[in-house]
C-alpha cells in the first residue's frame, strides 16, 4: 500500500513535470520563431537593397558605355 502511494506521488509529480518541460518548450520555441522571423526580415531588406544598388550599377555603366560611343574622337582627343 505504501509502495502503491508512492508510485502514485512519483507519477503525479513526473506528470507536473513534463507539464512544465513542455510548457518551457512551447515558449522557447515560439521565440525562436520570432527571432526566425526576424532575421529573415532583415536578410530580405538587405537582397532588396543590393539589388537596388546592381540595378544602380548597371544603369550608370550603361549610361557611361552610351556616353562612350557617342563621344566624338575628336573632342576626346582634345
Amino acid at each position: 500500500e505504501n509502495c502503491s502511494k508512492n508510485e502514485k506521488r512519483l507519477e503525479e509529480q513526473n506528470e507536473e513535470m513534463m507539464k512544465k518541460v513542455l510548457a518551457q518548450y512551447d515558449e522557447k520555441a515560439q521565440s525562436f520563431e520570432e527571432v526566425k522571423k526576424k532575421k529573415m526580415e532583415f536578410l530580405h531588406e538587405q537582397m532588396v537593397h543590393f539589388l537596388q544598388s546592381m540595378d544602380t550599377a548597371k544603369d550608370t555603366l550603361e549610361t557611361i558605355v552610351r556616353e562612350a560611343e557617342e563621344l566624338d574622337e575628336a573632342v576626346f582627343l582634345t
